[in-house]
């Protein structure tokens, strides 16, 4: 544990002066410049907790330069209190340092091969690996180098009695480490050049000082801990000085943070003046031209947290008295948005107030804000606060996140900063940063600790900080459904979203159309890929296709005028661009009979029909050309065993199954009228169900079996070719499993089957909720959640977890992660 607070506070003001000779310390044989030197204090604790700690093995390896480096020079056996240091040399080389005690027992070394001299001090030459290393043994220390040159510093400074470090600082916090620990980590600020190749730009991780801060490792919690100080220097203002006097608390803004986050830093604000008094000091040291400082309208704030989620950021602020905010931080003058009962407002901050965010936390510029319970929420774009607002009313924030509950235990109860990264998302930037050792971070598996934490807690005149990450806890429920990303059109849209496969990097990507006729593709964050004019609104599903047969898919659809293939950047795949009738009602089909990717367009104007091959040819073979009556769904294609059949259904009901030539294949015997439901094929037959409700099978010999299944005349069905789902006003049916749900008005019900799993979706688009269940009647967890159209499922990216894409508003959506 650390000493009191007593003896941190007489070292403090009894330090910051160079230390008076004293008789050999390792401390003072540090080599000047030294950035980080590591006090090893228990061999075998140390490597204990390496060698079990898989984790921190991989992390140190990342860097794999400088880990040949400090594995070469570590004696297989030291004495406790050695020291590891790590010496800028050159413009952008690390040198590594081993230092400590010769103990009387030692054996004479074998001298090496290659020998010099410095100072009549015998200096060995090893090379192992393409590494060299400096050895030399003089004044009762051993000292290993990878550096000539930081060895002959380091026999100098000794031999004239002349500490490496001069700041008091150093040796203030190395009396005030935990000599029980088996390592004490002293950093100087100038180590963030080493710490950025392996962590770089993580998203809001705080300043921890412009001199020297400590750790100490901590094995008693898995995978480690980091116990830390920091002194605050009142002479020198930095991001640290702001923290002091502000006091701590418990935080409430993991409340409102949602679940998805690269970076979270929140700020405890007891004494609003004492920081005012800190950034005045910090503002004219550091020449930030404000002209003037007043954070009188911030007097009823006591938190403030900053979120960073990809490209997207916000600011929150939690607020006394609610009812009593200053206009100059929330003003409702401007309304821009509603988004689920919550106003948009348009907003910005104070030039004094948007220094100070930028100065600690992180610069953002917000445009918008919303008042949600104490919290004012901040961004830059309306989607990101439109996901903020949704993950509150949702129940997906951080504060009902189960590992970070285990997590807050291991920490303090008040906090004056804490500091969360969420760490795959921070290995996805890590990995794309790095470039010689972006490999490293793509072997490390963080999954089994999704968080990382840094919390601060200032006491007079010093911080003491604890750096943990958080286990899974594998008992945590797997069922959960998190708001994951929001994006928005332009323009309102006119069909609900589809996911569509992006051949490139094996995940899926989503296509919308707006009632502007404009087509986009998002990828499966939302980000915006590409937006394409059309002429008219598309009538159907859009279908990929495979046109050259090499893995690379192009969309295929057809507009009120046109028939369009599209290629993954949005261009025409020519020839496939044909104007054709515009008469209604219009259909499309696409059948590929044998798999083998040469595909047949069929398309349904009205009572003409036109199918065309895969080289955008008309198939005049094709005998079907004119209907007695158009089709009230597109035609399907459905195989069974070698046999092919076309099946078409007309607007009076009547069904149709012919062959590959557009004849009749199989003539009915009794005559049948369906539905508007389409026709499956279900159980070995074509399945579909009659107006008065009952189920329709027809089988390859044209037999007819009704079954009622007591189902409203407007029922919606979907199938599978073994399981058959119904909605009949409020009641669902899974494979002959009764549901009853609320009354409303609910979108056709749609089978998913992912992962050998088969899942049951729909919306009530009057209460603005999406249901699903799995096969046996069972409500997926988490559901029902926010949604205002039919939705579209798949395991959109590289995790198990399943995604879902919904309409929220007219030209709002939602990506959810379903766990």
């Amino acid at each position: 544990m650390r000493k009191s607070i007593f003896t941190l506070a007489l070292l403090f003001f009894a330090g910051c002066k160079k230390p008076q000779q004293k008789p050999i310390d390792l401390l003072d044989c540090v080599p000047q410049n030294t950035f980080a030197a590591f006090q090893l204090n228990d061999q075998n604790m140390l490597v204990n907790s390496i060698e079990n700690n898989a984790l921190l093995a991989d992390i140190l390896k990342v860097n794999s330069d400088l880990y040949q480096k400090t594995y070469q020079i570590i004696p297989k056996q030291f004495p406790p209190k050695s020291l590891l240091c790590f010496t800028p040399e050159a413009k952008s080389d690390v040198a590594v340092s081993f230092i400590y005690f010769q103990n009387p027992k030692d054996s004479i070394q074998e001298k090496s091969a290659q020998q010099i001299s410095y100072n009549q001090v015998p200096i060995q030459i090893e090379e192992l690996n393409s590494i060299k290393t400096y050895r030399a043994s003089f004044n009762g220390i051993h000292f290993i180098s990878t550096s000539q040159l930081v060895l002959e510093n380091g026999i100098r400074n000794i031999q004239n009695k002349r500490a490496g470090v001069q700041e008091g600082i150093y040796y203030d916090l190395a009396k005030v480490s935990d000599d029980n620990a088996p390592v004490n980590l002293l950093i100087n600020k100038k180590f963030s050049k080493v710490l950025n190749g392996l962590f770089p730009d993580t998203p809001l991780f705080p300043f921890l000082g412009s001199s020297w801060f400590s750790f100490d490792f901590n094995t008693k919690k898995d995978p480690f801990t980091l116990d830390g100080v920091s002194f605050i220097n009142d002479s020198l203002p930095d991001a640290v000085s702001l923290l002091k006097g502000v006091g701590s608390k418990s935080l409430l803004s993991p409340e409102q943070t949602p679940q998805v986050f690269d970076g979270f830093l929140a700020l405890a604000i007891e004494d609003y003046k004492a920081l005012e008094d800190n950034f005045k000091k910090y503002s004219r040291h550091k020449n930030i031209p404000l002209t003037q400082i007043n954070f009188d309208p911030i007097s009823g704030v006591d938190e403030m947290a900053w979120i960073h989620h990809q490209e997207n950021k916000a600011l929150l602020m939690h607020i006394n008295h609610s009812e009593n905010i200053h206009p100059m931080l929330f003003s409702q003058k401007e309304k821009v948005a509603t988004y689920r009962t919550v106003d948009l407002y348009s907003q910005q901050l104070a030039s004094d107030l948007q220094a100070f965010v930028s100065a600690y936390g992180e610069s953002i510029a917000p445009n918008f804000v919303s008042k949600m319970g104490d919290f004012l929420i901040y961004t830059e774009n309306q989607d990101f606060l439109k996901l903020l607002i949704g993950a509150s009313q949702d129940g997906t924030t951080l504060a009902k996140d189960l590992n970070f509950k285990a997590l807050v235990e291991d920490l303090a109860d008040s906090s004056t900063f804490l500091w969360l990264g969420r760490t795959e998302n921070l290995k996805s930037n890590w990995h794309s940063l790095l470039k010689d050792q972006s490999a490293g971070w793509k072997k490390i598996n963080l999954k089994k600790y999704p968080l990382f934490a840094l919390q601060g807690v200032v006491e007079s005149n010093f911080i003491q900080t604890r750096l943990t990450a958080q286990i899974e806890d594998t008992e945590i429920p797997k069922n959960s459904v998190i708001n994951q990303y929001s994006f928005s059109l332009e323009a309102p849209a006119i069909r609900a979203p589809q996911w569509i496969k992006n051949h490139r990097n094996k995940t899926m990507d989503i296509v919308i159309q707006d009632q502007n006729n404009t087509l986009y593709l998002f990828s499966n964050t939302g980000t915006l890929f590409w937006k394409k004019q059309l002429s008219s609104p598309i009538v159907g599903k859009i279908e990929q296709v495979d046109l050259y047969k090499n893995r690379r898919l192009q969309m295929a659809f057809r507009t009120q005028d046109r028939l369009l293939i599209l290629d993954r950047n949005g261009k025409v795949v020519r020839p496939f661009n044909y104007k054709i009738s515009s008469e209604s009602p219009q259909h499309f089909s696409v059948f590929d009979y044998d798999l083998n990717r040469n595909y047949r367009f069929l398309i349904s104007s009205g009572k003409n029909v036109v199918l065309y091959d895969n080289r955008g040819k008309k198939i005049n073979g094709f005998r079907l050309k004119t209907l007695k009556q158009p089709l009230q769904n597109p035609a399907k294609h459905i195989r069974f065993g070698t046999k092919d059949y076309i099946v078409i259904q007309d607007l009076d009901g009547h069904i149709r199954i012919l062959n590959r030539l557009g004849s009749d294949r199989i003539q009915l015997k009794s005559p049948v009228k369906s539905s508007s439901n389409p026709v499956f094929a279900y159980r070995n037959t074509f399945a579909t169900t009659s107006p008065k409700g009952d189920l329709v099978q027809i089988d390859t010999k044209g037999n007819i079996v009704q079954t009622p299944l007591d189902l409203l005349p407007e029922h919606r069905i979907d199938m599978t070719s073994k399981s058959l789902v119904t909605l009949s006003e409020n009641k669902l049916t899974i494979k002959g499993i009764p549901i009853e749900l609320p009354f409303g008005n609910y979108t056709a019900p749609q089978i998913y089957y992912i992962n050998n799993t088969i899942y049951v979706t729909l919306t009530d688009l009057d209460t603005q909720k999406v249901f699903a269940f799995y096969s046996n009647g069972t409500p997926v967890g988490g559901f029902p959640v926010y949604g205002n159209s039919s939705i579209d499922l798949s395991n959109a990216d590289a995790d198990k977890a399943l995604e879902m894409v919904v309409q929220s508003e007219a030209n709002g959506f939602i990506i959810y992660q379903i766990n």
